[in-house]
């Protein structure tokens, strides 16, 4: 749960980086390769607009979508029937984490999240890869392809609806 949290921040931040990002949308994989030698590969689309909106759409290995809306996260789970939403802080402070990213080269940033270092990887201003350690030193990678950036995107899209028959969890 706190890599999904995590990771929702950090995705909705990169939308605020020093290229007037105003949305963001892409297919994306993310690997994590875990301390013990194990790794983990997801799939997917993102969509994301600022202020505070980003819709995370698993499809492999197993289906789920997280939605950020300002201060809160709701996961749908279809395959267990379960919708978990979560209140977060604030998020303006974490809209400039990506927008402060340091430029290290020619198309790689570095910024900070909670004490962790986030990578960033461009090519002709658009976000390619973004990698980070979580807590459990796991390493994050995201790769992003089919970007498109300041591409209309209808608020509707970020708005949750949990089906009536699924478990509802509040945090």
């Amino acid at each position: 749960m706190k890599k999904i949290i995590s990771l929702a921040i950090v995705a909705v931040n990169l939308v605020a980086l020093n290229f007037h990002i105003k949305t963001f949308s892409a297919d994306f994989t993310q690997t994590i390769n875990g301390s013990k030698h194990t790794q983990i590969r997801y799939s997917g689309t993102i969509q994301a607009k600022l202020p505070g909106m980003i819709k995370w759409s698993y499809k492999k290995p197993i289906q789920k979508t997280v939605y950020v809306n300002n201060n809160q996260i709701t996961i749908i789970q279809p395959l267990i029937q379960q919708a978990i939403v979560t209140r977060i802080n604030n998020t303006l402070p974490f809209f400039n984490i990506l927008k402060n990213a340091k430029q290290m080269s020619p198309n790689q940033y570095q910024s900070f999240f909670n004490k962790t270092k986030i990578y960033l990887t461009t090519d002709n201003n658009k976000i390619v890869s973004i990698t980070y350690h979580d807590q459990l030193q796991n390493k994050i990678t995201i790769i992003f392809t089919h970007q498109e950036q300041n591409k209309p995107i209808p608020k509707y899209i970020f708005h949750a609806t949990i089906p009536s028959n699924y478990d509802l969890i509040n945090r």
